[in-house]
């Protein structure tokens, strides 16, 4: 079966636009019963080559009122954006800023379109903030398909979590997080979001970007698929489609061409930065060797003294031992010419036998 891709924008406009089938998409993603809904679109338009104007990135706020399964009913300020190329986050955090900021005035300027369904009246006040982000991309960071990013309160001084009866306080100042990879999205569908996230799944894209075959429509959202339908038997809201589909290529080759400057100047910085890095090394390095030369000859200089030193010691010792035999030679003849035995004479000398019986011969 044959839908239009509500990955596009134009399609995600109508869908979303839907009253009825836009509360059944929030609810199943939200797990919780949208009972009122108002909305109030953001767009943000980009020029093509042609001079033209086309959506790359459609923003929706909602008014709402969400039923969780106790029965406990919200007012709630819901940021739906759609996101079909890899976005800078900081748009993210810019718009995200601008609903903080802005909220209580923007509600009153914007005219919503009238709801059949009777709303109960509530104060222009700040409201908490629920993001919904569904994205045409993989977050590389993020290896999940659908995530939520929920607010907790942890006791600092016990690490464990509080629990706490009133939350306005904490409910204005955070906000709960809804994040969407539809190229992530599980072969396998057991689950009302996982069927209802079939209908997003880019694995599905038929020839024309802007088209989606889904090999078994979930029975649940019949609803919503015959609606998607409609687009597609419509002659000028095809060649809007088509337009819109040029305009993305062309914003894809923009992206492309940006991401390829940045990683290029990326690297710019990083070989500069190892260059920087190098030189500082290098310098470090000779700066190191130079310090391990001077050393290094001090070494030579220490050895080469101690050297000398060691030379005259043994010159003062053979010198000494010199002598001591000369003085033990005149000794012993003194006591021979006294007449003394050789073996005294050897004994009080220190000369052997021999040597004294040598002096004795030549005297």
């Amino acid at each position: 079966m044959i839908i239009a891709n509500p990955m596009s924008d134009y399609v995600f406009k109508y869908l979303m636009s839907n009253e009825k089938l836009a509360k059944k998409v929030l609810s199943v993603i939200l797990d919780k019963e949208v009972v009122h809904l108002r909305p109030m679109p953001q767009e943000i338009t980009v020029r093509t080559g042609k001079g033209k104007q086309r959506l790359t990135q459609y923003r929706m706020d909602f008014r709402a009122v969400i039923r969780d399964k106790s029965g406990r009913e919200e007012e709630v300020m819901l940021e739906l954006q759609k996101s079909k190329l890899p976005t800078n986050i900081l748009r993210f955090r810019s718009y995200l800023g601008w609903v903080y900021a802005g909220q209580q005035e923007a509600e009153k300027k914007k005219k919503a379109p009238v709801s059949t369904v009777e709303e109960p009246a509530a104060p222009y006040g700040p409201l908490p903030i629920i993001t919904i982000y569904i994205l045409g991309y993989n977050l590389r960071d993020i290896p999940y398909a659908a995530i939520k990013v929920n607010q907790r309160v942890i006791d600092l001084l016990t690490g464990q979590e509080a629990e706490i009866e009133s939350r306005d306080f904490l409910d204005l100042l955070t906000h709960t997080t809804y994040v969407i990879q539809t190229q992530r999205l599980p072969e396998e569908v057991r689950t009302p979001l996982e069927r209802l996230l079939m209908l997003f799944d880019q694995r599905y894209v038929g020839p024309r970007p802007f088209e989606l075959t889904l090999p078994k429509p979930p029975e649940e959202y019949m609803d919503i698929i015959r609606y998607l339908q409609h687009p597609l038997l419509e002659e000028d809201v095809l060649e809007e489609l088509i337009e819109e589909q040029w305009a993305y290529m062309d914003a894809a080759v923009m992206e492309t061409l940006e991401v390829r400057l940045k990683q290029r100047e990326e690297d710019v910085q990083q070989a500069s930065r190892e260059a920087k890095k190098a030189r500082q090394e290098l310098r470090e390095a000779k700066s190191l060797l130079k310090e391990v030369q001077k050393q290094a000859e001090e070494v030579r200089k220490q050895a080469k003294e101690a050297q000398k030193q060691a030379e005259e010691a043994q010159k003062q010792a053979e010198e000494a031992q010199k002598q001591a035999y000369s003085n033990a030679i005149k000794l012993a003849r003194v006591l021979l010419q006294s007449g003394a035995s050789i073996q005294e004479v050897a004994l009080q000398s220190g000369l052997s036998e021999e040597e004294v019986r040598r002096l004795l011969s030549e005297q």
